[in-house]
């Protein structure tokens, strides 16, 4: 069996967590024989900013591009509302979507019966609903520029971002969604 590397990146509060039993189900498998990871586990968002004073280094960037696979976390908690634009712990889930190219996010929405009462819906809008929906996650006003805050004055303030697609961004979302 050929052994394949993970990434490990748990990121902030109860991606820490997660991770930590990702690792515990990681080394029963590779143990039963069943698979052959190798791990290594980096920083990503706050607690890279904590350590490198960026979202994620460029270290950590380099095994992420060189790994079989990344298994990320989570990112970000009131502690860093403050941090400088460039270097808020979302930074580094949007570089490592940028770099890896991961362009295409899939969230099935799934509502079983049982919980169909819990909704704030209706249940019959609601009841056996079963659906994927397919979101671009690197184009449009995830990377367009320009970007712009201009002060208007009395407190107020307007934001412009641009939402850009090339016809390749929108083929390779179309062909992953259909």
């Amino acid at each position: 069996m050929a052994q394949n590397t993970l990434f490990l990146l748990p990121g902030d509060g109860i991606g820490v967590e997660i991770m930590a039993e990702v690792k515990k189900l990681i080394d029963h498998l590779n143990a039963s024989g069943k698979t052959d990871f190798a791990y290594e586990t980096g920083l990503v968002g706050g607690s890279a900013y904590d350590v490198h004073g960026v979202a994620i280094s460029e270290a950590d960037m380099e095994k992420a591009l060189a790994a079989d696979a990344v298994l990320f976390g989570a990112v970000g908690g009131p502690k860093w509302d403050n941090v400088p634009y460039e270097h808020r712990p979302e930074a580094g889930l949007l570089r490592l979507r940028k770099d890896l190219e991961l362009f295409a996010n899939l969230r099935p929405a799934i509502c079983y019966s049982a919980l169909a009462d819990a909704s704030s819906l209706k249940r019959e809008l609601v009841e056996g609903l079963d659906i994927l929906i397919v979101r671009e996650l690197t184009g449009g006003v995830y990377f367009g520029e320009p970007k712009e805050i201009t002060e208007l004055g009395n407190g107020s303030k307007r934001a412009v971002d641009t939402q850009v697609y090339e016809t390749y961004e929108i083929d390779r979302i179309a062909r992953v969604a259909l």
